[in-house]
């Protein structure tokens, strides 16, 4: 889903934007600037143009490579004030990019770090 303002664009199929049909789903995005977006789904992620509404099928990518030290099967990828966040069940990881490289500068919990929820 993509909202703008009041319009709302979506869903579509992971095929139709150019993602092979062994993606079952997108687990989060990175805006990247210049209107590319990271698409993520287990070990891999993507260059996605937002003009194009595709992938650019060259820039398959590996998440252990690019984003050493976040878990590989994380359930929710998302930007929060210019920081990459990857969960994995009660835990985030944050991931700093800096001077071109990602680095994990954060471990937590997601309810009590992140969210600040109160303790029972």
């Amino acid at each position: 889903w993509v909202y703008t303002g009041s319009s709302v664009l979506g869903p579509r199929r992971l095929d139709k934007l150019g993602l092979g049909r062994e993606v079952a789903q997108v687990t989060g995005a990175l805006p990247q600037g210049g209107g590319k977006v990271l698409l993520f789904s287990g070990q891999s992620f993507w260059s996605f143009d937002v003009k194009a509404q595709t992938v650019d099928p060259k820039s398959l990518g590996s998440v252990e490579q690019e984003f050493p030290g976040v878990p590989l099967n994380s359930h929710n990828v998302f930007q929060y004030q210019g920081k990459a966040y990857f969960c994995q069940d009660r835990f985030y990881w944050r991931v700093n990019s800096q001077h071109e490289a990602n680095q994990v500068d954060e471990v937590g919990y997601v309810t009590f770090d992140f969210l600040q929820c109160p303790e029972d």
